[in-house]
């Protein structure tokens, strides 16, 4: 009888152990702390990290790729936020993860985005964030936890400001869908990197 009772309390760890290993290696959600990511700038030879930025500074980061429509939409938008924040603790940052530089270059000069371009090639910072509804904006406060996840379009200035201030949000999440098949997602994002035309 013990040693079936030892079994089971031993199972119990077991499960225990790999729901946390599971929850741990998944998405960021809102209010947790931020991801680290270190990746390459388009037009700067040099690579950002988060913890290389100024804590004194918020993070917005806009998940975009070229084949994507509402992504281009969404330019002009941001373009204006970036400009009204320029002096401002904010850093604008547009990440995608394609990996033809040229291809991309040639691309924004006919798509204007003013704020700094990120590289993602490995998709690691699109997994760690679960930005497949792109385009999607993810922001960063100063205590490098992750406050808000929406469409650009939904993002303003009153967001922005509340969050240098450390004021409590109140806004509708969006891309809240669970990927239970993140490999897929990928696959299909390679796919459309491939197939996209600008």
């Amino acid at each position: 009888m013990f040693s079936h009772f030892r079994k089971q309390i031993i199972l119990l760890v077991v499960l225990l152990t790999a729901q946390y290993i599971i929850q741990a290696q998944g998405p960021v959600a809102i209010g947790q702390k931020a991801p680290g990511f270190s990746i390459d700038l388009l037009y700067e030879k040099k690579l950002l990290n988060l913890d290389s930025i100024s804590k004194n500074k918020i993070v917005v980061i806009e998940f975009w790729a070229t084949w994507c429509v509402p992504c281009i939409k969404a330019f002009p938008h941001l373009n204006e936020l970036q400009k009204k924040f320029k002096t401002e603790n904010v850093i604008f940052l547009s990440v995608t993860y394609e990996s033809n530089k040229n291809k991309i270059d040639s691309f924004l000069k006919k798509h204007l985005l003013t704020t700094t371009i990120g590289l993602d090639m490995d998709l690691k910072m699109f997994k760690d964030y679960a930005a497949w509804a792109i385009p999607q904006t993810i922001i960063i406060d100063k205590q490098r936890n992750v406050v808000v996840s929406i469409h650009p379009e939904q993002l303003n200035e009153n967001i922005i400001k509340d969050v240098l201030d450390g004021k409590p949000l109140n806004i509708p999440n969006y891309g809240k869908q669970t990927y239970f098949d993140p490999k897929g997602a990928e696959e299909y994002f390679r796919k459309l990197e491939k197939e996209g035309k600008n």
